[in-house]
């Protein structure tokens, strides 16, 4: 019915058989012990909105971030999948999208800092940090499949848990230092002479 210009209906509230009048007006016509239900609603629905905008905003900047990084970034799940990988993964590692990180150790060689001593399965970054060890800066020589030169890198590695403690995957960071490795290998040529 039309009550006024406007249309009125007649809402149940609580379940309870009390019919109680409202219009299709926001928080016009509300009675009863319910009337300061739309206000709350339209508050909370405020917050959450913002909040959502502000997890958007978040979220864009750390996308921006692990995207602009020139270290490769990679997040794992516990059996060795790779979750994330980021451009520099893609470029220093030569990561593909779908790949674990057996397919990814199959493209090179690994050897410890020495480049000499080949690196065993059980101390590559990412077994140690899906058995819960925490590494910071540790050397590794890459000698890859392909015709890439051989490289030096720092990887730092930390396990990633969940609430309960157990490990949830782990993330590894990889910095290319060969340059810098070349530079110390000339140096010290030079001084021998």
């Amino acid at each position: 019915p039309l009550r006024g210009g406007r249309r009125v209906r007649r809402l149940r509230v609580g379940g309870q058989g009390d019919l109680r009048r409202r219009s299709d007006r926001p928080g016009a016509g509300w009675t009863g012990p319910d009337r300061h239900v739309h206000p709350l609603v339209a508050e909370r629905t405020e917050h959450l909105v913002a909040a959502h905008a502000e997890l958007r905003h978040s979220a864009a900047v750390l996308q921006s971030t692990f995207h602009s990084m020139a270290e490769a970034v990679l997040v794992l799940d516990p059996e060795g999948d790779i979750l994330l990988a980021n451009p520099a993964a893609e470029t220093m590692l030569r990561y593909q999208r779908g790949m674990n990180v057996g397919q990814l150790g199959s493209l090179s060689v690994a050897y410890h800092a020495d480049g000499v001593t080949r690196l065993q399965p059980k101390d590559m970054p990412s077994a140690q940090v899906l058995r819960g060890e925490t590494f910071d800066e540790q050397e590794i020589f890459i000698r890859p499949a392909d015709d890439r030169a051989p490289m030096h890198l720092v990887v730092s590695g930390r396990s990633l848990r969940d609430t309960s403690g157990a490990i949830a995957g782990a993330a590894l960071v990889y910095h290319d230092i060969t340059a810098w490795r070349e530079t110390e290998h000339k140096l010290l040529q030079s001084q021998k002479l």
